[in-house]
């Protein structure tokens, strides 16, 4: 094997200074105790001469004793039925023995004996609970219970054993030995599809990253919750890095993190490259408005993500303002769900929530509440709800509105078909806009749930009004459950019926396919057939769809012929019978006169015999194309001459 080396360095060898491309060949052996003659000087100045050197060999630059001398290639490769080849691990649950509620307590005893800790009560209290081995178990719900590092080790015997859809840790004073113990048996027997760590501040880089790897490596875990635990600049490109590997993972809580500025960034940014996640909990974790600039980037090119959780932070008008110009860019699909609670937004950002909300694709739900929208905001944001076409639910609670921006709302309840809950709890609403929102509800049969406060501040004389208002509400919403139930139950048996029909339509369609296959199949067999006789003069096959037509006439025409030949003996015989009167009739007339001899009997015979000759000889003169002459004419005209000699 040669390589090509460039040396970037003047090399002094039997008087030779040069710059030249060497091929240097591996397989040739360097003594070490002879040294070889490179040294390194300073670059000189170009030369133009040395463009046009030969470059040396490298057979000359190995030292004299081991030149000409080859080493044998050792390299050999086994036959290939002795190959080894890399292949997945099996899965620890195809050939895993049955197991019982008796055995699989009694193997966790003895693994916390073994180990020298107390077994868990809730562990046992689960497994003498489980039914069906088989199947995965609700839930492992340690939630609150200190876990050790022995502690966890000791459930691998429950693992190999049992499989859960939620393994819950929350709470568990986990420390990093124990954490990764338990990260590797979730990841070798798939024992969970939702895992919560929350509240476990001693985690460190040592168990975020085995975490990491886990969340990489696994196929079945889709929930992770990660609330209050310790993250820093360097642990949080360990949570980054699975999302940015397009892991399995769907849903993710890092609420209460103060995930703010770098720890922010570096969080989203793994976000553009995912397709997977769609519920993202960002809550309580002092965001402000320069981190939503990042995430209302990423909203640009992320159509992935369906739910955004950012309660409790302080993102104000202008990260509110940011995150619209990301949803602004989502035509086809985006969020369902924007969860704003207490962030500090005003009716000052309802401005440009008010422009993107008609031209949004897919947002259902809008949980505006706990910030100073007022009744401002409400006149502001009513345009946008009025020309929006795919928002269900809106919660604006304890957002100091007051009757004016409650009439403005049940505007919106007039216009707005798909709105189905309206929740204005905590706000200043008193008779005016109870009673505008209860002749919109009436008017309306999509709103199901409109909440309000239920002490009403107002005078005494309107009590009872109020109170029949609130009545009417709240039959207006169950009247209109009523319907929004049927008219989905029609929905849903007309999709039903869509898709029996699609169905059915793709069934005919593959038969359709099917039959034009196989006529392409025989047009293609029949020019074949074709190109054979063209090409070798092969007799002319019939083609398939023409040999029964052909067969049907061969049949037809060998009827007609038998009815004919059938025509012909018939008109033979009638003429037989004729002449054999006639000649019964002449032999009379010779006996009744008197002076003539009468023929012999024998010399009758032979004339009778002679004549069906010649009416044989005549019916094949018949059946020869006209024009033509039989053979057997000469013999016809010798007996019709016999016959008038003897009738003379």
């Amino acid at each position: 094997m040669s390589v090509s080396v460039t040396c970037p360095y003047n090399l002094t060898m039997n008087d030779v200074s040069t710059k030249p491309s060497l091929t240097l060949d591996l397989d040739d052996e360097v003594d070490a105790e002879e040294p070889t003659n490179f040294e390194s000087t300073s670059d000189p100045p170009h030369n133009s001469q040395d463009e046009h050197e030969t470059p040396v060999d490298a057979e000359q630059l190995l030292p004299p004793s081991r030149r000409g001398k080859r080493r044998d290639s050792r390299v050999r490769f086994e036959p290939e039925e002795k190959m080894i080849r890399c292949a997945e691990l099996p899965s620890p649950w195809d050939n895993a023995p049955a197991t019982n509620k008796i055995e699989a307590a009694t193997a966790y005893r003895e693994s916390c004996k073994a180990l020298k800790v107390r077994p868990l009560s809730k562990v046992i209290q689960l497994v003498q609970s489980v039914e069906d081995f088989k199947k995965r178990c609700d839930v492992l719900d340690l939630r609150g219970v200190r876990l050790d590092n022995r502690s966890c080790e000791a459930l691998e015997s429950l693992f190999k054993r049992l499989q859960f859809l939620t393994v819950n840790f929350d709470n568990c004073g986990l420390e990093d030995d124990g954490a990764m113990a338990i990260f590797e048996m979730l990841d070798f027997y798939d024992s969970a599809h939702r895992l919560v760590l929350a509240r476990n501040p001693k985690l460190s880089g040592r168990a975020w990253l085995s975490c990491s790897r886990m969340m990489k490596k696994s196929h079945c875990i889709t929930f992770l919750d990660v609330r209050e635990c310790v993250f820093d600049d360097f642990t949080i490109p360990l949570i980054g890095r699975p999302i940015r590997a397009n892991c399995v993972l769907k849903t993710l809580h890092i609420e209460g993190n103060e995930l703010t500025g770098r720890t922010h960034l570096i969080l989203v940014t793994a976000l553009k490259t995912n397709f997977n996640l769609t519920e993202l909990f960002l809550g309580n974790n002092r965001l402000v408005p320069d981190d939503m600039a990042h995430l209302g980037s990423v909203l640009k090119m992320n159509s992935t993500l369906q739910l955004l959780d950012l309660r409790d932070n302080l993102i104000g008008d202008q990260g509110l303002s940011s995150l619209c110009e990301g949803l602004w860019e989502q035509h086809t699909a985006g969020l369902t769900t924007l969860v704003l609670w207490n962030n500090k937004i005003t009716a000052k950002g309802m401005q440009p929530l008010a422009v993107v909300l008609p031209t949004h694709p897919s947002i259902e739900t809008l949980n505006l509440g706990n910030n100073r929208i007022e009744s401002s905001g409400c006149q502001t944001l009513k345009s946008g709800l009025v020309g929006n076409r795919s928002l269900k639910r809106l919660g604006m609670v304890n957002c100091r509105i007051t009757c004016e921006g409650a009439i403005a709302l049940a505007e919106v309840i007039g216009d707005n078909k798909p709105l189905q809950r309206l929740d204005l709890r905590d706000n200043d609403v008193r008779l005016a806009g109870l009673l505008a929102l209860s002749l919109a509800h009436r008017v309306s049969h999509n709103l199901v749930r409109l909440d309000l406060k239920k002490n009403i501040r107002s005078e005494n004389r309107d009590q009872e009004l109020i109170k029949k208002l609130l009545l009417d509400i709240e039959t207006y919403g169950q009247r209109n459950k009523i319907e929004v139930e049927e008219r989905e139950a029609r929905e849903a048996v007309l999709l039903r019926q869509k898709a029996l029909e699609d169905e059915k339509k793709k069934k005919d369609e593959a038969v359709e396919q099917e039959r034009r296959s196989e006529a392409l199949d025989a047009l293609s067999t029949a020019l074949h057939a074709q190109a054979l006789v063209e090409d070798h003069g092969l007799p002319n096959a019939p083609k398939p769809k023409e040999k029964e037509i052909v067969e049907q006439e061969v049949e037809k025409n060998e009827e007609e012929d038998s009815r004919e030949e059938s025509s012909l003996e018939n008109g033979v015989e009638v003429e037989r019978k004729e002449d054999d009167t006639g000649d019964v009739a002449i032999a009379g007339l010779l006996d009744d006169e008197g002076g003539e001899q009468a023929m012999p009997s024998e010399d009758v015979e032979h004339s009778i015999e002679d004549e069906r000759q010649g009416a044989d000889s005549a019916s094949e003169v018949e059946m020869v194309e006209p024009g033509k002459t039989s053979s057997s004419d000469d013999s016809q005209t010798a007996v019709t001459d016999e016959i008038e000699n003897q009738d003379g």
